[in-house]
């Protein structure tokens, strides 16, 4: 299986990578020990210094970098991936906890997957997904950079919009019964999910069956607020 993940600074727009060489590595790491088979990590970067000598690097596209966000990765769906990045991939965000294994997780056959979330307006969550090379490769060639974001708009978020709004319903995807989880949504105690830093006690363990967490929505792995209230997140990121 090749992961692949993404870290870029995006001067002038909101960046939805705003990661360190340090989170690429600790991926790395994660899925060395919780992924039980042949596996290459894969980092789309404009700056691979402090990546580990064994991440295979590719260079940033500029394709889209004028709609900020995280248009750009939607190149990642062209028919060329399979020659740049291989057959069959998975895109994953550093902005995860890998809590146990995740083989299961990518042992599926359909030639698209993605995370689906329980939101009327982000039914498909652009942090994790896999693919065979070429799947659903209209959402490269039929993307219009100035009519596609406006199209969109009544969803949540940038890739994950276009995906949502060109490919529909009924998608396959990853849910909690398959333990990928939200950190916000699912593992932090209802009355405290905006407020983690005011928790009266810590959480020992995510819930059970949970595999794979992601830290969307304003939270990440490497605060110390996050590791101090959830010492599963130190224990696991890492």
């Amino acid at each position: 299986m090749i992961f692949v993940c993404w870290k870029w600074r995006d001067e002038g727009h909101r960046s939805c990578t705003v990661y360190t060489a340090d989170h690429v590595n600790r991926l790395r790491s994660m899925l060395a020990r919780r992924y039980r088979g042949d596996h290459e990590l894969v980092c789309v970067t404009d700056d691979p210094e402090g990546i580990d000598g064994d991440v295979r690097i590719v260079p940033l596209w500029d394709d889209l970098a004028e709609l900020g966000r995280c248009w750009r990765r939607l190149k990642l769906f062209a028919p060329e991936m399979r020659t740049l990045i291989g057959p069959r991939f998975a895109s994953i965000d550093l902005d995860c906890a890998i809590v146990d294994d995740v083989t299961p997780l990518f042992d599926r056959p359909e030639p698209f997957v993605i995370w689906g979330p329980r939101h009327p307006r982000a039914p498909y969550c652009g942090s994790l997904w896999m693919a065979d090379a070429g799947a659903h490769a209209e959402l490269w060639t039929k993307l219009d950079p100035v009519l596609s974001p406006a199209a969109c708009r009544r969803f949540i978020g940038s890739d994950q919009a276009w995906i949502a709004y060109y490919l529909g319903a009924g998608q396959p995807t990853w849910t909690g019964r398959d333990g990928v989880r939200s950190f916000r949504l699912d593992c932090v105690p209802k009355p405290w999910r905006d407020r983690v830093a005011r928790m009266t006690a810590t959480v020992d363990a995510p819930p059970p069956g949970t595999r794979l967490v992601f830290f969307h929505g304003g939270y990440d792995p490497s605060q110390t607020v996050v590791q101090q209230k959830f010492p599963w997140v130190r224990e696991h990121w890492r």
